[in-house]
């Protein structure tokens, strides 16, 4: 597994096969994939590369978004995972 980042702990989206699930999107079909990598980061240090997101985007915002969003009581010094995954490419 490669794991790396601020925090030792199990990562809660173990590497290997996984089936992803779309809750808010009842419409949307589950999805086959593979968790390739989950790195953990403290979200107050967390950068753009860290994240996946593109250069010169603002990681206060992206924190209060993620805070607005889904997390409302994650406090700054949070350690956040970030999840790299494949789709298995559907067979319709």
């Amino acid at each position: 597994m490669d794991r790396q980042g601020a925090d030792a702990a199990e990562p809660s989206a173990p590497v290997g096969p996984a089936i992803f699930v779309f809750d808010e999107h009842p419409t949307a079909e589950d999805v086959a994939g593979v968790v390739t990598v989950v790195r953990q980061h403290r979200l107050d240090t967390l950068t753009a590369e860290q994240a996946h997101q593109p250069p010169g985007t603002d990681m206060q915002r992206f924190a209060q978004q993620l805070r607005e969003n889904y997390y409302p009581d994650m406090p700054s010094d949070a350690v956040v995972e970030v999840a790299q995954l494949t789709i298995t490419p559907s067979l319709r």
